[in-house]
């Protein structure tokens, strides 16, 4: 995708799975992927980001810490795309499949496990 190689590390591959994330979404539209996040009944965690922390140098972690926030207060980990409560989060969510398909076709990674 854009000819750049997957970050995706078995490491991260093993924690997203391990909150049951998914990671082929046969139709997005179907599953609310793509609702009006104002008009659907998501439950919008509270997010524990250190005050330090620049938003612009948000890491993985943190990220991961939230996605696991988002999945312990609605059940799922399926953030939409314009999730408008955290749209870095939605674009975090969209941004694991493209490198998750990227390792899958073989590309290679420049990060090591």
């Amino acid at each position: 995708i854009n000819g750049r190689s997957s970050r995706m590390t078995d490491k991260r591959l093993e924690l997203l799975e391990g909150i049951g994330f998914v990671w082929e979404i046969p139709n997005e539209g179907e599953i609310g992927m793509d609702e009006d996040p104002a008009s659907s009944s998501l439950v919008t965690p509270s997010y524990d980001i250190a005050p330090s922390r620049s938003a612009a140098r948000v890491t993985w972690d943190t990220r991961f810490d939230e996605l696991a926030a988002y999945k312990e207060a609605n059940g799922h980990c399926n953030v939409p795309s314009n999730y408008a409560q955290n749209k870095k989060l939605g674009s975090f969510v969209k941004k694991q499949r493209e490198d998750y398909r990227k390792k899958k076709s073989g590309k290679k990674s420049p990060m090591s496990d």
